[in-house]
């Protein structure tokens, strides 16, 4: 995975923030953030995988690597909250079994997917774009990395309109 998306405990401190309630305000925006990424749709297809037929399976990497990245900016996301005050909203890691447990995703097609991928990577954008708008005159490194994770999902929701380029068969 690429450690360039991580936040280290060196990035930032509490005396970044213009107040501690500007800390604390951030750490409710990244919270926000972190629910976003740990219910979304493609965090829930951590362990189940769609059906996909053999003209769809060009986008087997493609997910993986995406589900891969929510989690990781998962992780992101946590890191940074540990350094912050407030509430520990969110103590460990977890994407949402039950919600995993209820569908059937081997019975879903891409077709029925995509759609709804879309969808669910365009309402995590704008939630991360507004916590951006909301963290004005916060710590540049997490302000930097809230930019990094939006133009990583910038570039999976073009992916996923525009599809992944085809295999080459050799």
């Amino acid at each position: 995975m690429d450690s360039s998306f991580s936040v280290s405990p060196a990035d930032f401190t509490i005396a970044d923030f213009a107040s501690h309630d500007a800390a604390v305000d951030a750490a409710t925006l990244l919270t926000a953030l972190y629910w976003a990424e740990s219910q979304s749709l493609l965090a829930q297809l951590v362990e189940k995988q769609p059906y996909l037929t053999r003209s769809e399976a060009r986008w087997r990497k493609s997910l993986l690597e995406m589900i891969a990245r929510s989690r990781h900016f998962g992780d992101d996301l946590m890191a940074a909250m540990a350094k912050l005050p407030g509430p520990r909203l969110v103590e460990t890691h977890q994407y949402s079994a039950e919600t995993v447990a209820a569908v059937d995703w081997a019975f879903l097609s891409l077709d029925f997917l995509l759609p709804r991928l879309i969808a669910s990577k365009q309402n995590l954008l704008a939630m991360y774009e507004s916590a951006l708008s909301q963290l004005t005159g916060g710590p540049v490194a997490l302000t930097e990395m809230l930019r990094r994770h939006i133009g990583a999902h910038q570039s999976d929701l073009q992916l996923l309109t525009d599809g992944p380029a085809p295999v080459k068969h050799v």
